[in-house]
């Protein structure tokens, strides 16, 4: 079994491009020789210390529902617009109440049908989309639950 082990900041930022790049944590942990909790702690943690590319207009992701509360306040440090899709119970939690006040989402879009996020049929969770056009400027959070989009077959 793979040991802890403690990430220096050039572990960290390799860990952050393997992950942004979509490799998944066991593929992290296997080519850093860690255990995969370290790897799930350090994303858990949100402390990912990869900057953004020069050129990006807007974040959009889908992050680890443990690891949203830093993926929120990693990207409102960026300051560019971004959108996170997450549980749609997200905001519900106490906890969160602070966060949310301090810098409410322009937009919560609950999507209303189940995705099918793997090609194995729909997902058991309900998710809402939280956009943020103009971070760190405190605004009324709008909800709009979206229309699930028609799909044309001839296309």
């Amino acid at each position: 079994m793979k040991k802890y082990k403690y990430l220096r900041r050039d572990d960290r930022k390799r860990l952050a491009e393997m992950y942004e790049r979509g490799d998944s944590i066991s593929e992290i942990a296997t080519a850093m020789d860690v255990h995969p909790n370290t790897v799930y702690n350090e994303i858990k943690r949100g402390d990912l210390s990869t900057p953004v590319p020069s050129g990006t207009q807007a974040i959009i992701t889908n992050p680890p529902f443990s690891a949203a509360e830093g993926f929120i306040r990693r990207s409102l440090e960026n300051g560019l617009p971004f959108a996170l899709l997450l549980k749609s119970q997200y905001w519900h939690a106490a906890s969160r109440r602070a966060l949310f006040y301090q810098s409410p989402p322009s937009l919560v879009l609950p999507i209303t049908w189940r995705p099918d996020f793997t090609g194995q049929g729909a997902s058991l969770m309900d998710v809402a989309w939280s956009v943020w056009l103009t971070p760190n400027m405190k605004s009324r959070t709008e909800y709009i639950p979206l229309e699930r989009p028609t799909v044309d077959p001839t296309h």
